[in-house]
């Protein structure tokens, strides 16, 4: 079985839920060329076949899902200006995890975890007592996040969780609870993130070059501040604290090659960027800002869900005036903005595994300058010599 995860490496997107699935703990985990990618222990391996089976990337588990696949659409942000702000979007998703976790609707919430500049990005556990922790992890991650690995801490944990992912491991978790009825109950709720694509962790690394920060970050977020958001670079302050002490942005930074040459095959290949297997898919409603751009809009959360137990949760919520919510969307609004996502041709085998070479070109750049600088000031003091 080792040798058929190493022919379908390339259509891997990291998720790790194989690790989980794994009855002999044979896969790992680890970085490669900048995404996470699974490393099999050929000694542990049995050949049982449930990893390639429930991979939400093998191509039979995949079908088209598109904007209108969703019977409730509609749009919400928090109340609560600090919440919406610090928020990817309008601060709806991190509502709705508190939401989920005061009412006792569920125990715990597995999401990811923040971005520590280390290459390897996973999870993080949030219940009742560490309910804070929500604000800390709100916002976006645009690089590789290992959750899938969480299905072992779940099968371990007694409780009710909800889960916080992207599509494809929205995909492939609900493929594996069709065959596990314990799991099923323990997971309660599947949330997705709506998602363009997975950028590697070179995306990240090509920012901290082309802005020039030679401060080593030990803390990364890619979004808030306001919406759009910024990219923001942190530095420690002591154990829970960290200091802001770069921000761009995001409508200048995502515009950069970023987001065009730091693609993974998987995603290129992706059907699915809805979560149509989750309860509930959230993204920014980027339609309202284009509905009257002279009025400020500081952040709305888009949803679409088929789940009517969502739908009566997000009305308890409104009625409990911890959020606003709305329906008064356009077809022509919701075609013009998210069809594209529906379009598998939108990007192309040059958007792969090119973004090093754009870190390593700024870096020629540097040297280049560097010595351009100093071949100037030699001039300057050999001229200066000739004429004295």
């Amino acid at each position: 079985m080792h040798n058929n995860i190493s022919k379908n490496i390339n259509s891997c997107s990291g998720c790790g839920l194989c690790i989980s699935i794994c009855p002999t703990k044979a896969i790992k985990v680890k970085y490669s060329k900048g995404f996470l990618r699974p490393k099999i222990d050929n000694k542990k391996c049995v050949s049982c076949g449930k990893c390639i089976n429930n991979c939400p990337c093998k191509e039979d588990n995949q079908k088209s899902v598109f904007y209108n696949s969703f019977n409730i659409i509609g749009y919400a942000h928090s109340n609560d200006n600090n919440t919406r702000n610090e928020a990817a979007s309008g601060g709806f998703t991190t509502e709705l995890l508190k939401y989920l976790l005061e009412t006792n609707k569920v125990d715990y919430i597995i999401t990811a975890d923040t971005y520590k500049n280390n290459k390897y990005c996973g999870y993080r556990i949030i219940s009742r007592d560490n309910i804070s922790d929500l604000y800390m992890v709100s916002g976006s991650n645009y690089c590789p996040v290992n959750i899938g690995e969480a299905i072992i801490e779940i099968k371990k944990r007694k409780g009710k969780c909800a889960i916080v992912c992207l599509p494809c491991l929205a995909r492939g978790i609900k493929k594996y609870l069709d065959t596990h009825k314990q799991l099923n109950e323990k997971i309660k709720y599947i949330i997705a993130l709506l998602c363009n694509h997975i950028p590697s962790f070179y995306a990240t690394d090509f920012l901290l070059k082309k802005y020039n920060i030679l401060k080593r970050p030990e803390l990364i977020k890619y979004r808030g501040n306001g919406w759009f958001g910024n990219f923001r670079v942190f530095t420690k302050k002591n154990k829970n604290n960290y200091i802001e002490f770069f921000s761009i942005p995001f409508e200048e930074y995502f515009s950069t090659q970023f987001s065009i040459y730091f693609w993974q095959k998987a995603c290129i290949n992706c059907k699915d960027h809805f979560g149509f297997y989750a309860d509930i898919c959230m993204g920014d409603a980027d339609f309202i800002k284009y509905r009257n751009e002279i009025n400020e809009n500081i952040g709305e959360t888009i949803f679409f869900t088929n789940n009517q137990e969502i739908k009566r949760i997000i009305n308890e919520m409104k009625k409990s005036k911890l959020i606003e919510s709305f329906y008064d969307i356009l077809d022509d609004e919701l075609k013009i903005i998210y069809n594209p996502l529906s379009d598998i041709n939108r990007a192309n085998e040059s958007n792969l595994g090119n973004g090093f070479l754009f870190i390593y070109y700024l870096i020629i750049l540097d040297i280049l300058k560097s010595f351009l600088y100093r071949f100037k000031k030699l001039i300057k003091s050999l001229i200066h010599f000739l004429h004295h």
